[in-house]
């Protein structure tokens, strides 16, 4: 993701896995990598998280976890909406869950699997009058670790329903030849092997956030389209991708409610990921394309209130779409500008747009460029060779 005045994007890629030797306050010393992340708390008050994966700074990810249990409910329409802020050991700070209470209690999102996040989703939910082993349906907006890395394990633990898009590949580990596909791509975009490399080291050893060992209680396919009841909520499920290929929406029409994930946020914008699609000879998805298309399903809606992932409730939804568009826009000419001076390949198009950045970042950098070429040769008069051994772009002179 990034912020709507600059490049910061604060996730990193491959389904937002970090390096394995990232844990909660347990640093081993191999991995070297600074990142830095800004993050706006509920009371407008921002605090800066400085994150060094040769150990992550104790006291001010301890302040983060401590916040995030005080501020747990929300003005919102539903009384029995909780807002759940979970720490993440991501840039980004705390993802939010939201459970729905009632006859059959529903969490939307889990967090990461990890002891931290599980502790901080057990204590909110005692804060209520409720167990952990009370949900009976976890719903999944998309299968990133942040939102999705403890999903398996609850499934398993509270015997819940897991609610699941029917592309999600929140079940198993991203197998090695996707991986290489993945690679291969990239370094057709004119990324240095041996940055990716480095990359690719970094971003394999994430897996811990995902309890991949645990089997399910039980699990429903969503395709879109379907209603789930929850309580005085009637939620319908809405295909939303973009920032993954598997985004789920869940809209109650009636009430205007929507609970968006990572299509909106309030104050920083969600990357239109590169994505290899492994059950289509491994083609890639057209992300930002994709992305502008699910705006589009929100345009006209009469909606009161969107819940998001990160960050607070959003009112003027309407107003936050338009401020997207125009952003993206902004963007998109900044590309055009530099293929017109004869940049032409999506690694010097990064840099030149990005500047230089951390291992992480790069291919953030890549992935959004590739997605603004397909924006590019959709709205100007830019062709992109795709299929040669490297990829290049050039403006059409007619």
């Amino acid at each position: 993701m990034q912020q709507a005045d600059s490049f910061n994007l604060m996730r990193t890629p491959f389904d937002h896995h970090l390096p394995a030797s990232v844990r909660f306050f347990e640093p081993r010393p191999e991995v070297h990598l600074s990142l830095s992340a800004s993050i706006e708390a509920s009371c407008g008050v921002k605090y800066r998280f400085n994150w060094n994966l040769t150990g992550l700074v104790r006291k001010e990810f301890k302040y983060a976890e401590a916040a995030a249990r005080k501020r747990c409910y929300m003005s919102q329409p539903s009384s029995n909406i909780l807002k759940l802020e979970l720490p993440t050991p991501y840039p980004v700070g705390n993802i939010n869950a939201y459970f729905i209470d009632g006859a059959e209690p529903t969490l939307i999102d889990t967090g990461v699997y990890s002891s931290r996040s599980l502790n901080a989703l057990r204590e909110h939910l005692q804060a209520h009058g409720r167990r952990l082993e009370d949900i009976r349906r976890i719903l999944i907006t998309h299968d990133h670790f942040d939102h999705a890395g403890a999903a398996l394990h609850l499934s398993e633990i509270c015997r819940a329903t897991l609610y699941l898009h029917d592309k999600s590949t929140a079940l198993a580990r991203t197998p090695p030849e996707a991986q290489q596909q993945l690679f291969n791509f990239l370094l057709r975009c004119g990324v240095p092997h041996n940055i990716l490399e480095q990359a690719f080291a970094l971003f394999n050893a994430g897996s811990r956030f995902a309890g991949l060992e645990a089997k399910p209680c039980a699990i429903e396919w969503l395709k879109g389209g379907e209603t789930i009841l929850c309580d005085n909520l009637v939620l319908t499920v809405m295909t939303t991708p973009g920032h993954s290929p598997d985004h789920l929406c869940y809209l109650d029409v009636g009430a205007g409610v929507l609970f968006c994930g990572d299509l909106l946020l309030p104050h920083i914008t969600p990357n239109p990921l590169l994505y290899l699609d492994p059950k289509n000879d491994y083609r890639r998805s057209h992300s930002l394309l994709d992305y502008l298309d699910s705006l589009e399903k929100l345009q006209g809606r009469s909606l009161a209130i969107a819940y998001p992932g990160h960050g607070s409730a959003i009112n003027d939804i309407s107003g936050l779409i338009s401020r997207y568009l125009n952003f993206i826009e902004q963007r998109k000419r900044k590309f055009l500008k530099n293929v017109v001076a004869g940049l032409n390949t999506p690694y010097k198009l990064a840099l030149a747009v990005f500047g230089e950045l951390d291992l992480a970042n790069q291919y953030l950098a890549v992935s959004e460029t590739v997605a603004y070429l397909d924006l590019l040769e959709r709205r100007e008069k830019i062709s992109v060779d795709w299929d040669g051994d490297i990829i290049r772009c050039t403006e059409i002179i007619i």
